[in-house]
């Protein structure tokens, strides 16, 4: 059985992942809001990235409950027209596109190097979308599926 882990998985894209790799037979563990909104099935652990302690219990959590990460998807961050600090005194943007990542990334290694083929996902933040990106933006989402599926 394969573990996959979403963060951002109760909203927006990662909440549609964990009831897909549920539906294959894998486990699916997803960080966010709560358990309402995950769905049934899912191992929801509930911690804020914005914070560096908050990243602790992420990591802390999954290296005591499972033995390997064969995906570690990290959900598009929230996107802001504001840049508040976080109660670390750090620019909230930049723990989520960066700080999270690394800590998260880092505090997992060891479970993601005990996957046969592991793979690490980070979903892109808001941007452009539309028809009129044409042919790279399918090619973009078609490679994004086959990662996504497996």
């Amino acid at each position: 059985m394969k573990t996959a882990v979403t963060t951002g998985g109760t909203d927006g894209t990662g909440h549609g992942l964990a009831p897909i790799h549920l539906q294959r037979g894998g486990r699916a563990v997803v960080v966010g809001t709560g358990q309402a909104k995950a769905g049934p099935g899912a191992w929801v652990i509930q911690t804020d990235l914005e914070l560096i302690d908050g990243n602790g219990r992420l990591t802390d959590p999954l290296s005591a409950g499972l033995d390997t990460i064969d995906v570690l998807r990290r959900g598009a961050p929230l996107q802001r027209s504001t840049r508040p600090d976080t109660a670390d005194g750090v620019e909230s943007g930049f723990t989520l596109t960066h700080l999270s990542r690394f800590l998260g990334s880092h505090g997992l290694a060891g479970l993601l190097g005990r996957a046969a083929d592991p793979v690490a996902l980070d979903l892109g933040g808001a941007g452009p979308v539309g028809s009129h990106l044409g042919a790279p933006a399918r090619r973009l989402h078609d490679c994004t599926r086959e990662v996504l599926a497996r």
